[in-house]
């Protein structure tokens, strides 16, 4: 009956949706397409939410590429998985360049969280005009590309184009060409164009490399250690050639004539921008006089060599100003710039400032105003570059270098930039373990552990939100971000989190089950404390603790936006925090009633008493940080509230668990106390690691082994163990910040590459400690050859096996093989990575080559990254057979990050086979998965695409726009001189535009060029600005099945009527036509009528006007 019942509703909202389409009411559809998400969700139906979100993308199509759906319709209110199924119908389509749910689904934080856990594989794309093949794309020449073009080219470093011809400087130190070939080839080719990218064949000598290249409108120069070349059209480039270096050009005779050297080198690099570069500059017009000036990320300014004053430029993207660009290049007034690893472009638009001294041609009254639409590429890849020239052609690059395999210390070290509050989990424990020594903390009322139950913390909740704390405003930075003493949100906001079920019919995370299948351990209090510790490392990647309050969709359905003030802004804040704990409190009232509702277990309670601590404890924070109770500035704990809770960094976790010996084998001695190991495992092996940002706080790396791996190991690290079993790796290698990377990398992470910057002159050393250097990247940056790698034990070096083929004195255990043969291991290793009794037999399913593979693997990880995913894939399998959770989970861990596009099937059988583990693995270490062009989850996805994105990073800093005004009045009435204002989406057209503008439609000629759709399309726009919610009817297109013009009604003209006998009154006016509508205005037209407007300002205000 339930079924039937969830199938009634089904229905009932989509023949809702369907009415909300034929009145173009999107807004109402969207609302309903979010609702039916929500049940397919429940009924695990993928089929329904993709045809949905079909006919969604097929209405709003039109729209999307000139408006953002996320502002147009509220879109931001849509849940990540209804964002996430209409984003995918986005990405089967490349011609539409939309830009519509990104600002939701991807964030900038959570775009940056994908750079850190993505490959960059370095890829270039081609779109716009193909003008003698300049894009390299095998076409007519002369064909507009609407599609962004992969080109097939080897990993580039940089790139330049021309109108004619395109040159790429790849990290090989190669280069390759495509278009006219007399530009950049040498000999004599088989046509005057190249379709495809090929290598140059100008040939450098054995001691000779590049340093840089220039691409000119009629050749290429070449610039190496030695000498500078110049191919193509000496003639027509010898006066551009001139102004970047006035030495003589010798012509070498071949073929052609178009090789030219010069033996002498510029004062500059030929690789830097000339400030007169056409391909630099944009040539304005005001008043009919043209201007030509330079773009920077922080101002503009007119172009004159001898003077440069600067003037304000604000790039605006969705109504906010953003600084932190990149300006990648200009092509007429089109601009094009990377921000938070995403490829913007832009139109420029001169508009008057608020405070000027009506002197239109005075540049000091303007202000560059730059609208930023992102451009996406066909896949999640990172961009990180653009060329373009003036015929509209656009090169795009993403990855900034090749990279075959993972940087696990540079993932760290971005992973825990910015201000964020770490460390979440710990603190309330330290708070645990030491408030119960001071009579102040709320933690001295705490009961004994079977006194818990969920009607006490439903009390406790109720309690704090009675107690005024939640009602205050909360604080935050000039760019949008927590203060430091506003931080106990973040643990009211907690609560929300963990008692919210993952899947609608299940029960709150905190007491679902499901975590526990990644513990060995049979301890109530240890199974409740690793739940507690996973959820609060969830949360801190979901919320991105210290940026904002966690704002769930469903708040943001209930609450509307904030004003500009920062008042308002707090209040919000708290509003969300507010929100959080009466949320708790209600999903803890629904778990009462709940089947699965178990007052009896063990684990609960101790889960309630996390729960309740951590609400005494953002109470007893709030207090201590504000001084509103007198503790002892000397006070330990005050200390700790204060100091210790605000740190960057979350330490130094090992990325493989299974490397620390001694914390697997504590799991162990918890079902078989009584097991004793051969070699005890007495050695503390520990480095400290300086990043290379200062900001963070140094790590400290530390796992405990024993002297047999050690000897399997590397031996000679032996003789620097100290009398207490203490080996300091700070010792043994030379104190140099260049090697410290690559010394955690080759002792505690054993996987991967890192960077070799420095390290090639500690090769005796290496060699010495019985290590060798192994380069496996080669890559250019900034204009020199970088390497990749990691260090590898010599060949043939004395170490003792603790795996075999044959028995040896360490090596005393026997697994079969499933060819019958038996591989010999180490004792110690059976006795820690396995939970089956000692005496159990392990399986014998893997042939003697991969069980080799597989026991060596747990001690050394490059024993298994070489290995074919399919093979990988059978170690997952036997290590959970053999009851190695940890060894499974790394080796899990492990291919999620080798893993390319290429290997879906494998990943796909992976989420099938062990749903609980990779959901939290691909949520953690590779989300980008969910954006291939194949998505690695088994149908149906629908639940499984929820969990992941549910653990996905989802605030960012939230940025205001700032517009430039010179005096702005306070609530207060004060005024205050300031360069810029905070404001809102609201207001920021208001200083910017006209009347005139605010009436002209939103869509330009070009859309009818753009969309040449053969049905009447007049996209909605409200006459008073706002929306009736839910119900709003509007002349739209039909869906596609119906695609008929929408019905006019006819124009009635009422004769009048006959006046009557008495009394006598005029007869009634007639019904006037509507007037026809105006034609819409291009750009141009619009800054005409701006123009015009400022002249009759001028005419009246003026020398002339003020006479008359």
């Amino acid at each position: 009956m339930a079924s039937a019942g969830g199938n009634d509703v089904l229905k009932k909202t989509i023949a809702t949706y369907k009415q909300a389409i034929a009145r173009a009411n999107m807004r109402g559809a969207l609302n309903m397409y979010n609702k039916i998400v929500d049940l397919c969700i429940l009924k695990s139906d993928d089929a329904t939410i993709i045809k949905i979100a079909h006919d969604c993308f097929v209405y709003l199509s039109p729209e999307m590429r000139y408006e953002n759906l996320i502002n147009t319709y509220e879109g931001r209110r849509l849940s990540d998985v209804a964002l996430y199924f209409l984003l995918e119908q986005i990405r089967k389509r490349r011609y539409i360049q939309s830009f519509a749910p990104s600002r939701t689904l991807l964030t900038p934080h959570r775009r940056r969280q994908l750079a850190k856990t993505m490959k960059p594989e370095p890829r270039v794309f081609a779109f716009g005009s193909n003008t003698k093949h300049c894009l390299g794309i095998d076409t007519e020449s002369g064909w507009y590309i609407n599609t962004p073009n992969e080109l097939i080219i080897p990993p580039v470093y940089k790139m330049k184009m021309s109108s004619t011809h395109s040159v790429f400087w790849c990290h090989d130190g190669n280069f390759y060409g495509c278009g006219e070939a007399k530009n950049f080839m040498i000999g004599p080719t088989l046509s005057e164009t190249i379709r495809q990218p090929m290598p140059l064949d100008l040939q450098f000598r054995l001691d000779e490399y590049s340093c840089g290249f220039k691409v000119l409108e009629h050749g290429t120069l070449i610039e190496s250690n030695i000498q500078m070349y110049f191919i193509g059209d000496f003639e027509k480039s010898k006066e551009y050639i001139a102004t970047i270096h006035d030495g003589e050009f010798k012509q070498l005779y071949n073929h052609n004539n178009r090789l030219f050297v010069c033996d002498t080198f510029p004062e500059l690099p030929i690789t830097n921008d000339k400030l007169d570069d056409p391909k630099n500059v944009v040539e304005i017009k005001i008043l009919g006089q043209a201007y030509v000036i330079k773009v920077y990320p922080g101002y503009w300014t007119e172009l004159n060599p001898n003077h440069e004053k600067r003037r304000p430029v604000c790039f605006l993207l969705d109504g906010q100003e953003v600084t932190d660009i990149r300006i990648e290049n200009i092509a007429s007034s089109t601009i094009w710039v990377v921000h938070e690893f995403a490829l913007y472009f832009g139109k420029m638009h001169m508009m008057w400032k608020e405070e000027n001294d009506d002197d239109e041609r005075n540049l000091d009254n303007y202000v560059l105003l730059i609208e930023l639409q992102e451009y996406h590429t066909p896949t999640p890849f990172v961009a990180t570059g653009v060329v373009t020239n003036n015929t509209d052609s656009v090169l795009m690059k993403c990855g900034d270098y090749p990279c075959l395999s993972i940087d696990h210390l540079d993932m760290a070290e971005r992973r825990n930039r910015g201000k964020v509050h770490r460390m979440m989990f710990e603190t309330v424990e330290k708070y645990m373990q030491d408030g119960a020594n001071y009579e102040q903390y709320l933690v001295c009322k705490r009961r004994p552990l079977k006194e818990h139950n969920v009607d006490y913390l439903i009390a406790e909740a109720e309690a704090a939100l009675e107690t005024g704390q939640l009602s205050k405003p909360l604080e935050m930075d000039w760019m949008g971000r927590l203060e430091d003493h506003c931080r106990y949100a973040n643990f009211f906001s907690f609560l929300c989190y963990a008692a919210r079920p993952r899947i609608g019919t299940r029960i709150p995370k905190c007491f679902d089950m499901d975590i526990d299948t990644m513990t060995e351990s049979r301890s109530f209090e240890k199974i409740a404390r690793f739940r507690m510790k996973a959820l609060f490392e969830e949360f801190e990647r979901v919320n991105y603790p210290g940026t904002s309050v966690w704002k769930p969709t469903e708040f943001l359905v209930s609450y509307a936006e904030p004003e500009d003030d920062e008042s308002t802004e707090g209040q919000y804040g708290a509003a969300a925090v507010r929100w959080s704990v009466q949320e708790f409190i209600e999903e803890l009232r629904k778990y009462k009633n709940h089947a699965n509702y178990c007052e009896t277990d063990a684990v609960n309670w101790y889960i309630m008493d996390y729960l309740i601590n951590t609400i005494w404890y953002a109470q007893d924070m709030y207090t201590v940080i504000r001084h509103e109770l007198g503790f002892a500035t000397d006070n330990p704990l005050v200390l700790f509230l204060q100091y210790v809770n605000q740190e960057t960094l979350d330490g130094a976790e090992l990325v493989f668990p299974s490397l620390d010996p001694r914390k697997v084998f504590e799991t162990r001695m918890e079902t078989n106390p009584n097991t004793v190991l051969d070699d005890p495992l007495n050695i503390v092996m520990h480095y400290t690691l300086r990043y290379r940002d200062l900001n963070l706080d140094d790590a400290y790396y530390r796992l405990t082994t024993s002297a047999t791996f050690l000897r399997a190991q590397n031996p000679i690290l032996l003789q620097y163990v100290d009398e207490g079993g203490n080996l300091n790796l700070n010792d043994v290698y030379p104190d140099d910040e260049r090697l410290q990377r690559l010394i955690v990398q080759t002792h505690f992470i054993g996987h991967g590459v890192t960077d070799l910057d420095g390290c090639e002159e500690y090769y005796e050393t290496f060699t010495a400690l019985g290590y060798q250097l192994v380069h496996t990247q080669k890559y250019m940056h900034r204009d020199g050859y970088r390497y990749r790698g990691y260090l590898l034990p010599l060949p043939n070096f004395p170490t003792i096996p603790l795996v075999s083929m044959t028995p040896t004195a360490t090596t005393n255990y026997q697994i079969a093989s499933s060819e019958g043969s038996v591989v010999f291991i180490n004792s110690d290793l059976r006795k820690i990575y396995s939970s089956h009794d000692f005496h159990h037999p392990l399986p014998n399913t893997l042939p003697a080559y991969l069980l080799y593979n597989a026991i060596r693997g747990l001690y050394d990880r490059r024993a298994v990254e070489n290995l074919p995913i399919i093979e990988r894939l059978a170690l997952v399998d036997w290590y959970f057979e053999a009851k190695m959770l940890q060894a499974q989970l790394d080796m899990m861990k492990q291919i999620t990050m080798d893993v390319t596009t290429r290997d879906v099937a494998h990943i796909r059988r992976l989420v099938e086979c062990y749903p609980v583990y990779m959901h939290r693995i691909i949520a953690q270490h590779r989300p980008a998965m969910l954006l291939w062009p194949r998505v690695p989850l088994p149908n149906p996805m629908c639940q499984h695409v929820k969990i992941i994105i549910e653990m996905w990073p989802k605030n960012e800093f939230e940025r205001r726009p700032r517009l430039p005004k010179i005096t702005v009045v306070n609530k207060n009435g004060t005024k205050e001189k300031t360069v810029f204002r905070q404001v809102s989406n609201r207001e920021w057209r208001k200083h910017y535009t006209c009347v005139e503008e605010h009436q002209t439609p939103r869509f330009s000629a070009l859309f009818s060029s753009d969309f040449p759709l053969p049905y009447n399309y007049r996209p909605y726009r409200p006459a008073n600005g706002t929306i009736a919610h839910p119900t709003v009817t509007s002349a739209g297109p039909q869906p596609p099945e119906r695609r008929r013009l929408p019905p006019v009604a006819p124009t009635i003209v009422t004769a009048a009527a006959p006046p009557p006998t008495a009394p006598t009154t005029t007869a009634p006016a007639q019904p006037a036509p509507k007037p026809a509508p105006a034609p819409e205005q291009t750009v141009e037209d619009k800054m005409r009528i701006i123009m015009e407007r400022f002249s009759e300002k001028r005419g009246r205000n003026g020398r002339r006007g003020r006479r008359k």
